[in-house]
């Protein structure tokens, strides 16, 4: 392999923590765009009877508020010729990307970096390759400095874990410091009975507690519940003024459990699936029958067809409010099943007071380790005593 330097694109605009988000939508090279999906394509996680393939679309550009506001689009061309912004891409060989957005940090809106996509053509794969991409990576941490940089693995995904989680740093490479046990609990809205995903009876009424979606009224609520969680909640994301406090996600899109006219807990219904839809693979071999059996019995479209679903995220509660987070998912799932979406996922720390919630619904639970990557001459960011830290569902 030639020694291809890595090049940098970058694309969006970071708006003050707090304010109205810039208008449009970021956009690559139709060269580089049409690349970054097809190594995706090339990467996804393999093995196992089912795969779960995550793609982007209509663009992957149009994903990427999804992670944040600016992007650092580090790549690897897998040819020798140069790849500025007004090149085409044929193909890349590696892959990095360094979105930015504000999170309460500490009690305090700070700027902060998310590293996401790594990827690496199997071509490409050993040698100088990912030490190169690290050093590009770093150059650009240096040019843009933010607060903290954070990434997440999927706990089953040994490959990446054993070659990038280390707390010392190995020559270029960053350490990647464990900050949070992460659960992604997959609710199936469709299934065998009317109570599903109901594990048992209804949820028990709380007769002071009303469940109701939000209107545009009710931002000044919206608000105070936030800064109410962004006092213990360390990576909740900064609200955008205006009417979309996220990309694609109106005040109307969230649901609320009030009590005596106070919001005490929100959940939002964020569809994501027009820009980050999924399809499910699987089926094969003896057990196909089987699989297509259940497949019909949970609802699930054809392999070659996207899947309907809904974050149930980003969320917040006022502490000790368990029953009215109880009450306020059972309504949430019904909602997204109403609104014709197969699954929902809800994304909450492994050791958070509210994550034994999960166990009144049949889910299926996926484990992720959120860490913190900090370069040799960077002090890491302390989570403060009396603190908790996670990132929303909706970034990762």
């Amino acid at each position: 392999m030639s020694l291809v330097p890595f090049q940098t694109v970058t694309v969006g605009e970071l708006a003050p923590a707090g304010g109205s988000k810039p208008g449009g939508r970021p956009s690559l090279p139709a060269g580089l765009d049409a690349a970054i999906r097809d190594l995706d394509r090339v990467c996804q996680m393999q093995g196992g009877a089912i795969e779960l393939e995550f793609r982007t679309a209509p663009t992957f550009a149009a994903a990427l508020p999804t992670w944040g506001e600016r992007h650092q689009v580090v790549f690897l061309p897998d040819h020798d010729q140069g790849c500025g912004r007004d090149r085409e891409v044929v193909r890349l060989g590696a892959l990095g990307i360094r979105s930015q957005r504000h999170v309460w940090l500490n009690g305090e809106p700070r700027r902060v970096a998310y590293f996401h996509h790594l990827r690496i053509h199997p071509r490409w794969r050993g040698g100088t390759t990912l030490a190169r991409g690290f050093r590009a990576f770093r150059r650009e941490a240096e040019r843009e400095p933010v607060a903290a940089t954070f990434t997440a693995i999927l706990s089953g995904n040994q490959t990446a874990r054993a070659l990038l989680e280390n707390q010392d740093g190995r020559g270029p490479l960053p350490r990647y410091l464990p900050l949070c046990s992460y659960q992604t609990v997959l609710f199936p809205l469709r299934g065998p009975n009317a109570r599903w995903p109901r594990r048992a009876r209804p949820s028990p009424r709380v007769a002071d507690l009303e469940i109701r979606a939000l209107t545009p009224a009710d931002r000044p609520a919206l608000d105070e519940l936030w800064a109410a969680g962004a006092a213990w909640h360390d990576g909740l994301p900064v609200l955008a003024s205006g009417p979309e406090p996220l990309p694609d996600l109106p005040v109307t899109g969230f649901l609320g459990a009030w009590r005596a006219g106070r919001l005490v807990a929100a959940f939002a219904l964020w569809d994501q699936s027009p820009v980050k839809p999924i399809r499910l693979a699987g089926g094969e071999g003896w057990w196909g029958h089987l699989w297509r059996l259940g497949r019909a019995v949970l609802g699930l479209p054809a392999p070659d067809q996207d899947i309907p679903y809904r974050l149930l995220d980003p969320w917040t509660a006022r502490p000790g409010e368990t029953r009215a987070v109880v009450a306020l998912l059972d309504a949430a799932l019904a909602q997204a099943r109403g609104q014709g979406a197969v699954f929902a996922a809800w994304g909450v720390p492994a050791a958070h007071p509210m994550a034994r919630v999960r166990q009144r619904f049949f889910h299926l639970p996926y484990a992720s380790q959120i860490y913190q990557v900090v370069w040799p001459d960077e002090t890491p960011f302390a989570v403060s005593p009396g603190h908790q830290f996670w990132l929303s569902l909706g970034m990762l």
